[in-house]
């Protein structure tokens, strides 16, 4: 509660009508560097911006694009149906890719 006899209002527009004391001294900036170019913001800029994350991560195209799909998903709040297919989907094909790349390890080992 404010104490009789006091303005809050009077006391903040005297605390602001103040001028101040000392300066703060601020180092001169020499350049700006400009940011970084975004890649293009098109089907194709965006395959190629994928292309180029598979080839940093060492991985190839397809399940990088199975990885982002199912990252942008994990990371609804809210989905529906279609978005639970799409998921389901993306598991099925990261799962048979792994279950041909097992059995084609298994036929070189027992050849």
């Amino acid at each position: 509660m404010a104490k009789k006899g006091k303005s809050t209002l009077k006391d903040l527009n005297a605390f602001l009508k103040q001028k101040p004391n000392t300066l703060v001294d601020v180092d001169q900036v020499d350049t700006i560097e400009a940011p970084a170019s975004q890649p293009e913001l098109s089907e194709s800029g965006i395959i190629e911006q994928i292309e180029l994350l598979a080839q940093k991560n060492g991985d190839n195209f397809r399940n990088t694009l199975l990885n982002l799909i199912q990252s942008a998903l994990d990371g609804q709040k809210e989905s529906n149906a279609s978005d639970i297919m799409l998921l389901n989907t993306v598991l099925y094909l990261q799962h048979t890719e792994k279950v041909s790349q097992n059995l084609e390890n298994l036929a070189v080992e027992h050849a």
